[in-house]
């Protein structure tokens, strides 16, 4: 299995200037909306969110996070009763 790595503060700092500061997030409010959808499986927080507003932003966010290795778990409404909009496993 692939060892991905935790978000640091170099890279949300990175990510806000593709994105902008007041769509990156990692306040624990936010973090744990995020962390749940309608299934009843454990919710598993990430360690930021990352709100991107063009296809443009999202291609930089993707590009970055692969070139970090840190995994990236697109969400839209979180309704979804499979988990699939939720991380796979808890961050160490």
């Amino acid at each position: 299995m692939t060892d991905y790595n935790q978000v640091t503060p170099e890279l949300k700092r990175q990510m806000e200037d593709i994105v902008g500061k007041e769509n990156v997030s990692s306040s624990p409010e936010d973090l744990e909306k995020h962390a749940v959808d309608e299934s009843p499986l454990e919710p598993h927080p990430p360690q930021l969110v990352v709100r991107p507003a063009s296809t443009e932003e999202v291609s930089k966010v993707m590009k970055l996070a692969n070139e970090n290795m840190v995994p990236v778990t697109p969400q839209g409404s979180r309704t979804g009763l499979s988990g699939a909009a939720r991380s796979a496993r808890p961050w160490r």
